[in-house]
């Protein structure tokens, strides 16, 4: 389960509970289908704090949900992933380098780093 706030020129995705590609998948549809949903925001997935529960074959899933709703809109777009620990740096590193995204993603392990490639706040 994850929070999903919209400000300074951010999405935010905060999870709340152990991380899913069920629970990302959720996350994203119900953002998309937010009558806020802008698809050339930055985004911000901080899955600090919460353990990931995802098999490395499943990871391939997530850029398949998120691509079908936008498409090729979010090319050259930011994504970054904020984690506090290996496994999670590990996972989201491999989920990053799949090329089968159509965003730009990173992965963080301190929150202001990734708020400064996102461009948040700063009219990006």
């Amino acid at each position: 389960m994850f929070v999903t706030t919209r400000s300074d020129g951010l999405v935010r995705h905060r999870a709340q509970a152990p991380v899913t590609v069920q629970a990302i998948s959720i996350a994203y549809l119900r953002w998309a289908r937010h009558p806020d949903f802008d698809p050339f925001l930055p985004v911000l997935w901080d899955l600090r704090g919460h353990p990931l529960e995802i098999a490395l074959d499943e990871l391939v899933r997530i850029p398949r949900v998120t691509n079908q709703i936008t498409g090729r809109l979010r090319g050259g777009l930011r994504t970054g992933i904020l984690v506090d620990n290996a496994v999670a740096e590990f996972a989201a590193d491999l989920l990053a380098r799949n090329p089968a995204w159509a965003a730009d993603i990173r992965v963080f392990r301190k929150e202001g780093d990734a708020l400064t490639w996102l461009g948040a706040g700063t009219g990006r």
